[in-house]
This record gives C-alpha cells, structure tokens and sequence, in this order.
C-alpha cells in the first residue's frame, strides 16, 4: 500500500488516495487496486493497516478533508482492504461533526490547524489513535470499524 497526496490539491486531475500493490515478484510491484480519497482534499498523508479476523483495515489520514473534501468527510477514513483489488471505504471520522472538537481552522500558535496527520491502532485493533495537530492524540473505539465513536484525547 502506498498513500497518495497531491502536493496541488487544486489540480483536480491530480489522482490522490491509496495504491494497493501485488508484491509478490519484489522487483516488479503491480498496481492491483486503487482507492480515491476525494477531489481538493490533499490525500493520503499517512496511513497504517490493522488485521483483524473481521478483515484487514486501513486507517487513512486525509488531512484537511473536514473543510476541503466535497462529500464533507472527515480527516480519518476507515477503508476495508481486505481484498487489495476492490478496497472500499467504510467509515470516516470528522473531528467537529463526530466528537464536537475544534474544526480545522480553531488551533493555536503559529499555524493554528486541527488536522490529522497520522494513525495507529492497538494490538487487537479495536482503537485507533489519531495524531492531529493542535488536539493532540484523539481516541477512537473501531471495534465496529463502520461506525468509529469518539473516546477521549490526550
């Protein structure tokens, strides 16, 4: 898997999101599946992938999406990769709409910005810890990767 960004996010042409990739011949990666984050918001700026026996789970940052993604999503997407040829986006997390919190542009200092930058998920991949500028780490339950709820920050 690999993350896309468009360092142009205006460019509408500029392809952005999740590459999956057969790597089963190392010196010679396919392409084998795509997932598009979405026009003018910048992309996948981090990512990691949980496996569970419910399936295998990215959790993607897609910084700035709260303002700039035309559908309204949230910085964090969920996005079933289970099977790498088909990946399907199954959940996001828009910190101001889902837990109340400061939007994108409510931070402090001298880049005042409440976005996601990275991911990580426990061992049994039932929280996701979110790495946002200006509100810490915030703390989600996915034990229902479709349905992410709010709970806490640090």
């Amino acid at each position: 898997m690999v993350g896309i960004q468009a360092c142009f996010r205006l460019n509408p042409d500029t392809e952005r999101g999740l590459q999956l990739f057969d790597v089963t011949d190392p010196a010679n990666p396919a392409q084998i599946g795509f997932l598009d984050t979405g026009g003018f918001a910048r992309g996948v700026h981090e990512f990691t992938a949980v496996v569970r026996p419910d399936g295998v789970f990215a959790l993607l940052t897609v910084p700035f999406s709260q303002d700039r993604d035309i559908a309204g999503r949230g910085d964090l997407r969920i996005a079933d990769v289970s099977d790498p040829a088909n990946p399907v986006e199954v959940a996001d997390f828009h910190f101001e709409r889902d837990a109340g919190l400061p939007g994108n542009n409510e931070g402090f200092g001298c880049f005042p910005s409440n976005f996601a930058h990275g991911a990580a998920a426990n061992a049994a991949g039932t929280l996701a810890f979110v790495s946002s500028f200006d509100l810490g780490t915030v703390i989600l339950d996915i034990s229902d990767p479709t349905d992410p709820s709010f709970v806490g920050q640090t």
